[in-house]
């Protein structure tokens, strides 16, 4: 087999690929979690589910998966730039604070 082709298999069926050879290990990660996701749809769907739909199924769920990740990400990246604001909002007033003592004391000195 060619270097560039990659062979896996998927619920028992194999399918040849073109790939990169630094790129193998990662197909093979992701035909793992393919064949997870299809094992899943067989187990709760009701009689037999075909190939198409078998691929579907799993490509939904995958693809729910990377939604979800990516509004935990969006939540977590507003939460961050709260608790940032939080913060400035703190830093901002302690500068002011610090300002009003220099201000103070400088105006002590100056009367002396």
């Amino acid at each position: 087999m060619d270097k560039n082709m990659i062979e896996i298999s998927l619920m028992g069926r194999s399918y040849q690929l073109a790939c990169p050879p630094d790129q193998h290990a990662r197909v093979r990660e992701l035909t793992a979690m393919m064949e997870e996701k299809m094992r899943i749809a067989v187990s709760s769907s009701q009689g037999t589910v075909g190939e198409v739909r078998l691929f579907l199924l799993a490509g939904l769920m995958l693809a729910d998966e990377v939604l979800e990740s990516k509004a935990a990400q969006e939540k977590l990246l507003l939460q961050e730039k709260t608790n940032l604001d939080a913060e400035e909002d703190i830093l901002v007033t302690a500068v002011e604070h610090l300002s009003q003592r220099i201000n103070s004391i400088s105006a002590r000195i100056e009367s002396h």
